[in-house]
């Protein structure tokens, strides 16, 4: 071992950071949620996975893209399925039930999903019903007011499949709804890519 202003200078195979050869694969589905507003006489597409956190006031509670429509370098992104969130911003307590669940309702039956990989198509399916989300709120309320109730609405059933389609590294990649529904109440729409991450070891 040599020295180096009077230090010991360490072999060459402490100072790896990552397993040579190695790959690790994780859970870990990616999500990207947008606000959108009131539209009360068009229709919508919006764009999903396209600003990474940082940018376009994203955090992290509304993505986990680090780059911008693409997989990092040294990683492999395997997909299994893919779920649509759709949230009216209303309070449950005071919404009227025509206006939270018309706009839930409206949403889901209408509008189709576009998975695209570099240029091209690999999903293109509609309506946006067949995708619906895994995870939902459980509601149940009592009370003695006269004219006080809760209003909840959500998509379910099983998640939409998705089998031997990975996202490679800086690939580009995005997803599109297409042909929204109007919209009586501002809305925060959800779109995640359940899948395995394969990265390199440390």
């Amino acid at each position: 071992m040599s020295r180096r202003r009077g230090l010991p200078v360490p072999k060459m195979s402490g100072t790896r950071v990552n397993i040579p050869g190695s790959v690790e694969a994780i859970w870990q589905p990616l999500y990207d949620y947008q606000t959108v507003a009131i539209n009360a006489s068009v229709t919508a597409t919006q764009r999903f996975f396209i600003d990474p956190v940082g940018t376009s006031g994203k955090s992290q509670s509304d993505t986990n893209m680090e780059l911008s429509g693409q997989i990092p370098k040294g990683q492999r992104f395997q997909i299994t399925g893919v779920q649509v969130e759709y949230l009216p911003s209303a309070d449950l307590a005071t919404s009227a039930i025509s206006t939270f669940t018309n706009d839930v309702y409206n949403f889901y039956k209408g509008g189709h999903l576009i998975l695209k990989i570099g240029s091209k198509d690999f999903i293109t399916q509609g309506n946006l019903l067949k995708f619906p989300p895994v995870n939902r709120l459980a509601l149940e309320t009592s009370t003695a007011l006269a004219g006080t109730n809760n209003v909840y609405s959500v998509a379910s059933g099983r998640e939409f499949v998705i089998k031997d389609l990975a996202l490679e590294s800086n690939q580009n990649f995005s997803i599109e709804l297409r042909d929204i529904a109007a919209r009586t109440i501002a809305a925060r729409i959800g779109v995640t890519l359940n899948g395995y991450l394969f990265r390199n070891s440390q």
